[in-house]
């Protein structure tokens, strides 16, 4: 569990990267802009649905 925590961390940050990037280059080209966001936003949000879903198998099956 706990390894599965820092990847999606890790994963969790270079999302954050990449909707930061995205807001970033919004100024320059709109629609590059928009699809780094919304790919940062899809990162990050993938990361806490594998994260939500291990805890909650956890929590079902505590002596794994």
């Amino acid at each position: 569990m706990r390894e599965t925590l820092v990847f999606q961390g890790v994963l969790a940050l270079i999302g954050v990267a990449f909707v930061i990037a995205g807001a970033a280059y919004l100024s320059t080209s709109v629609p590059l802009g928009l699809l780094g966001a919304v790919g940062g936003l899809l990162v990050i949000g993938g990361a806490l649905v594998v994260v939500l879903r291990k805890k909650r198998t956890m929590s079902a099956h505590p002596h794994k």
